[in-house]
């Protein structure tokens, strides 16, 4: 009887486990066309409009959609102890976007999600600096791997601008950067405290970048405007809660979806030509990512 109702519950664990991967990849999947969608409509906007004006309207129209939650939480939303982390992690996530726009308007969309996979192997270099984490033979194959698949990049990267190709890497160390501190503020914080904090810091600080740099959008330029808003909110989301319902090692090889995308936006809209090294490069990070996710899985199990 016992060993019935054991097989039963483990039937039913799988079950559930089973449809939480199945959802986190449904997630997976929104998160990279919103997001290469986003990309595509910063690049689009960024022929008549200054990259200020397009974070200002970022940040507006992401905060407008969080606002219900502001209400609902209310003084309860900031509560924490930890004011610092929040200032690097918005610091972090302003210079990345700052850098991400830059680098969407100057160079072709595969050249950059592809140096943005990067971001993960940055985050583990820190990690070890400041964190003081163990280096493994799965992180020194994964970093090999990820310095691999910088060189390759540099390959395409030298016939683009220059510092559109800097502010890409820069992009992908900011965020290196808000890995980190999300993975420590988590520990203390209400993960919502952690979504929120950022939106409070970079609206004003955009809005003041924005007045020394400032293009007025027109009417037919707003709904893009809202647009973008709308992607980096579901983006994000989608990818918090596709996290939370499987590892990462089992869901990062979706993300391949966003290169895919990007390479057929950049070329339909923007005539880019496909460069195969910027697809391969941004592989072999990838595939270095997923080592180092799958190692960090087998360790926890």
């Amino acid at each position: 009887m016992y060993s019935h109702i054991h097989y039963l519950n483990e039937n039913m664990n799988l079950m559930i486990k089973t449809q939480n991967v199945e959802k986190a990849i449904f997630y997976m999947i929104v998160y990279a066309i919103s997001h290469s969608i986003m990309l595509a409509t910063v690049r689009l906007l960024s022929e008549e409009l200054s990259t200020s004006t397009l974070l200002f309207f970022k940040n507006l129209f992401a905060l407008l959609f969080v606002f219900p939650l502001i209400l609902k939480k209310k003084t309860r939303l900031f509560d924490t102890q930890q004011l610092n982390l929040h200032l690097i992690r918005a610091s972090a996530a302003f210079v990345g976007g700052v850098s991400i726009f830059y680098s969407v308007s100057t160079i072709p969309l595969t050249l950059v999600v592809s140096i943005t996979f990067s971001a993960p192997i940055f985050a583990s270099i820190f990690a070890y600096l400041v964190m003081n984490e163990n280096i493994t033979k799965a992180k020194v194959v994964s970093l090999s791997l990820g310095i691999i698949g910088v060189l390759v990049l540099l390959r395409p990267a030298m016939s683009s601008d220059f510092a559109g190709v800097l502010a890409a890497f820069l992009a992908a160390i900011m965020t290196a950067i808000a890995f980190i501190t999300v993975k420590q503020l988590s520990i203390v914080d209400d993960h919502q405290t952690v979504m929120i904090f950022p939106f409070i810091f970079l609206l004003p600080l955009s809005a003041i970048m924005a007045i020394f740099d400032w293009t007025t959008p027109s009417i037919v330029q707003l709904p893009y405007l809202l647009l973008i808003g709308i992607g980096i909110c579901v983006s994000q989301y989608s990818m918090v809660k596709a996290f939370s319902l499987a590892e990462a090692s089992s869901l990062l090889p979706i993300d391949f979806i966003k290169l895919i995308m990007a390479s057929a936006l950049g070329t339909i809209y923007f005539g880019d030509k496909v460069d195969g090294w910027s697809i391969i490069g941004g592989t072999i990070i990838l595939i270095g990512t997923f080592i180092l996710f799958a190692n960090k899985r087998r360790l926890h199990e």
